[in-house]
C-alpha cells in the first residue's frame, strides 16, 4: 500500500504536464525546426546537444539542494512548483524563433531558449522521483510508476492532437502553448494537493556541496555500487537510444514520406503504441524483478529498430509497418526508462536521494551529446539509398549500441528479490 495515496494522485496529475511538456521540447522542437527554419538537422543536434549538458548540470545541483533544503513546504514541492511556473512561460515564447528573418538569430535564439526550457523544466525531475520513491514501498514503486506513466502517455499523445496533426486549427506554434500551460496548470495543482513527507529523525541533511562532493567518494561507490554500474548501463543505452530520438519524426516524415492523416494515425500511433508496451512491462517490475525486465526491454528495442530501417518507402504497407515498428521502438525506450527509474530509486539511500537519482538522468542525457552529434552526421552524410534524404544506417547503429549495454547489467543487484529475501 502506498504510504500516501494522496501524493500519488498528485503526481499522476503533474506527470500529465510535464510529459506533454518533454514531448514538446525533445521532438516537437526538432520537427518544427525542420520545417519552419532549416531542414538541415545539424542544427537540431546542436540544440540537443547544449540542452543536455545544462539537463545535467540542473539536475545534479538541485537534485543535491533539495535534500538540504528545509523549507516549511517541504524539500520537493518548492521546485516543482517553481520549475513548472518558469518553464511553462520559457516554452510559450519558444515560438518567437521563426520570426526571425535571419537565420544566425534565429539559430541562437532557438538554442539558448531550448536551453532555458531544459533548465527549468529540469528542476523538477530531481525532485518529482524522490518524491515518488519517499511514497512509495519497494514491492509497489513498479505499479505505482506504471499508474503514474498512464497520465502521462495520455500527455504526450496530446501533443500530437494538438501539433495539427489531427486539429489544424491552430497553427504550428499551438503545441508551444499547450506544453507549457500545462505544465503551468499541472505543477500548481500537484502543489497544493501534494504534501512531503517528513525526514526521519535519525537522517543527517549535508549541505548540497558536501552532497554533490559526497557523490564522487570512494564511500559513496562502494555503499552504492550497483547504483552507480547501472549508471554506466544507462549512459551505453542511451547513447544508443540518443541516435535515433531525435530524428525519428523528422525521418518518418521526410523519408518514409508519411502526411495528412496517414502522418497523424502513425505519430499518435506511436503514442499509444508506447504505452500498450511500457504499462505492462513497467506494472511486471513488481512480479518479474527489474533486471529482467530492462533485459527484455534492450533486446526487443535493438532489434526493431533494424527492422525499422528497412520499412519499404511510398508502399502500401509503409503506414502499418511505421506504426508497428514506430510504436515498439518507442515502448521499449520507455520501459527502460522506467524500469530504471524504479530500480535507482530502490537503490538511492533516503539522505541522498535527490543528489543521486539526478545522476539518472545525468546518464541519460549527457549520451545525448554524442548520440545527436552522430546520428545527426551519419543521418546527413551517410549511405542513403536513391531518394532517401537522410541514411537509414542510424537505426542499425543504433541498435548495436544498445546491446553493448545489456552485459553491464549482471553485475547490479536485483532489489526486489533481495527484499523479498528480507
Amino acid at each position: 500500500m502506498e504510504k500516501n495515496k494522496r501524493n500519488i494522485i498528485a503526481l499522476v496529475i503533474f506527470n500529465f504536464g510535464i510529459s506533454a511538456y518533454w514531448m514538446v521540447e525533445n521532438f516537437w522542437i526538432n520537427l518544427y525546426w525542420t520545417r519552419n527554419i532549416d531542414s538541415r538537422v545539424m542544427y537540431v543536434g546542436l540544440m540537443v546537444s547544449l540542452s543536455a549538458i545544462v539537463g545535467v548540470a540542473t539536475q545534479i545541483i538541485i537534485g543535491a539542494i533539495s535534500d538540504s533544503t528545509k523549507s516549511k513546504y517541504g524539500r520537493r514541492r518548492p521546485f516543482i512548483l517553481i520549475g513548472s511556473i518558469t518553464g511553462g512561460i520559457a516554452m510559450c515564447l519558444f515560438p518567437i524563433t521563426r520570426l526571425f528573418s535571419v537565420l544566425l538569430i534565429a539559430i541562437t535564439y532557438a538554442i539558448i531558449m531550448d536551453a532555458v526550457i531544459t533548465f527549468l523544466g529540469d528542476t523538477t525531475t530531481p525532485t518529482r522521483m524522490a518524491f515518488l520513491a519517499e511514497n512509495t514501498n519497494i514491492e509497489r514503486r513498479g505499479r505505482a510508476n506504471a499508474i503514474i506513466g498512464i497520465s502521462g502517455g495520455i500527455g504526450m499523445a496530446s501533443v500530437i492532437i494538438v501539433s495539427g496533426y489531427v486539429f489544424d486549427f491552430a497553427g504550428p506554434d499551438f503545441a508551444f502553448y499547450f506544453g507549457g500551460i500545462s505544465l503551468i496548470f499541472c505543477g500548481i495543482i500537484f502543489f497544493f494537493i501534494a504534501k512531503d513527507p517528513p525526514l526521519k529523525p535519525n537522517v543527517i541533511r549535508n549541505t548540497w556541496i558536501e552532497n554533490i562532493k559526497e557523490t564522487f567518494t570512494l564511500e559513496s561507490y562502494r555503499e552504492n555500487k550497483s547504483f552507480y554500474i547501472l549508471l554506466l548501463f544507462l549512459f551505453i543505452n542511451t547513447m544508443g537510444v540518443q541516435i535515433i530520438a531525435p530524428y525519428l519524426f523528422i525521418y518518418i516524415e521526410s523519408v518514409l514520406g508519411l502526411e495528412g492523416i496517414n502522418l497523424a494515425i502513425v505519430l499518435g500511433g506511436l503514442g499509444l503504441m508506447g504505452f500498450v508496451i511500457s504499462f505492462p512491462m513497467t506494472y511486471l517490475l513488481d512480479k518479474l524483478g527489474r533486471k529482467g525486465i530492462m533485459i527484455i526491454a534492450t533486446i526487443g528495442g535493438a532489434i526493431v529498430s533494424i527492422l525499422f530501417m528497412f520499412i519499404p518507402v511510398n508502399h502500401e504497407l509503409t503506414v502499418i509497418f511505421t506504426f508497428l515498428f514506430g510504436g515498439l521502438i518507442v515502448g521499449f525506450i520507455a520501459a527502460i526508462i522506467s524500469a530504471s527509474e524504479t530500480w535507482m530509486q530502490d537503490l538511492a539511500p533516503e539522505d541522498r536521494r535527490g543528489s543521486l537519482l539526478a545522476y539518472k538522468i545525468a546518464a541519460m542525457v549527457i549520451p545525448m551529446v554524442p548520440g545527436a552529434l552522430i546520428g545527426g552526421f551519419i543521418a546527413d552524410l551517410g549511405p542513403k539509398p536513391v531518394g532517401y534524404i537522410y541514411s537509414p544506417l542510424i537505426f542499425l547503429l543504433s541498435a548495436l549500441i544498445s546491446l553493448c549495454s545489456l552485459p553491464i547489467l549482471k553485475y547490479v543487484q536485483e532489489t526486489l528479490k533481495q527484499d523479498k529475501k528480507i
